[in-house]
């Protein structure tokens, strides 16, 4: 009989646990008997199942703070890095902030422009001078072509060199920040899931707290293949000898492939060389042939 409070194994007839003291009740947190028929706490089981979504999201939680730690830690080698270019950068960021001097000057250029050419075509109008189609044409395209500068064109040059100021430091540094949240976050969040197993896990004995095992025993009790914690327990076990079964099974067959697999390739390879064997042989037969020849030849030539 399991103690509820710390989870010690102890005799079916013990009244209290012989490592906390704790009264054992028995299957009465577990089972209720009535009309001789046997049903499980509901209560109980949900709070098992409470207790196995915890384990499983605090591995998860576990998991994402690796992940956060790793980023973070990269970060900071670039941000390292970046500091021992601390030269080059201040020279990035001293053009790129000229470069956007020089665009903000475009409005200033534009109506400058503007302005001579209206003039121009002002005096000409007020002269009496002649004043073809192509001086309208220069007068209003050169309106035009400055709207577009102005409401298109340099709203574009503007925000690419802005984007090209916001240095990597500066990146590295938005990434630093949000590692560090998540990190806070995370650690907040595992907090309180161990604040909860701590007060919860007593239930679940020591061997079993992890969350494979109690979410088949939570599965165990709930589809009622089993009555009670113990009963839950054995049937994990089984699960586990079967587990490992298969796993052994798995591996032998894999074993098995691979031997095949090699087996297969040393037959090829066995056919290749005997078939190079050959071809070599019949080689040398047909230079040996060809020198027999050259030699008869020679012969019946008197040399």
């Amino acid at each position: 009989m399991y103690c509820s409070n710390c989870g010690t194994d102890n005799q079916q007839d013990a009244s209290f646990c012989c490592k906390c003291g704790a009264e054992l009740k028995g299957e009465s947190n577990v089972i209720n008997r009535n009309n001789n028929e046997i049903k499980l706490d509901r209560n109980y089981i949900n709070k098992i199942g409470r207790i196995a979504s915890e384990l499983k999201q605090l591995d998860d939680v576990d998991k994402s703070i690796q992940q956060v730690k790793t980023d973070l830690d990269s970060v900071n080698k670039s941000l390292a890095k970046n500091n021992s270019n601390n030269g080059k950068g201040r020279l990035i960021l001293i053009i790129s902030g000229f470069t956007l001097k020089i665009v903000q000057s475009i409005s200033l250029i534009k109506n400058i422009i503007i302005g001579v050419i209206t003039g121009s075509v002002l005096e000409q109008m007020f002269s009496g001078e002649d004043f073809n189609v192509v001086d309208y044409l220069i007068f209003f395209t050169s309106i035009i072509v400055a709207i577009a500068v102005d409401k298109k064109i340099y709203p574009i040059i503007k925000e690419m060199v802005e984007k090209s100021i916001k240095t990597e430091h500066e990146n590295l540094m938005e990434r630093q920040a949000n590692d560090i949240m998540k990190s806070e976050q995370l650690d907040n969040t595992k907090n309180q899931l161990i604040n909860f197993l701590s007060e919860n896990l007593g239930i679940i004995p020591p061997n079993y707290r992890y969350a494979l095992a109690v979410q088949y025993i939570y599965e165990s009790m709930l589809n009622m293949r089993a009555r009670n914690l113990t009963e839950a327990i054995n049937l994990y076990e089984e699960q586990l000898h079967r587990w490992k079964i298969e796993d052994a099974q798995q591996r032998m067959v894999e074993l098995a492939r691979q031997q095949t697999v090699a087996a297969q390739v040393s037959a090829v390879a066995n056919v290749v060389s005997a078939s190079a064997n050959v071809a070599n042989a019949a080689h040398t037969r047909n230079i040996a042939t060809q020198t027999e020849n050259i030699a008869n030849n020679l012969a019946r030539r008197g040399y």
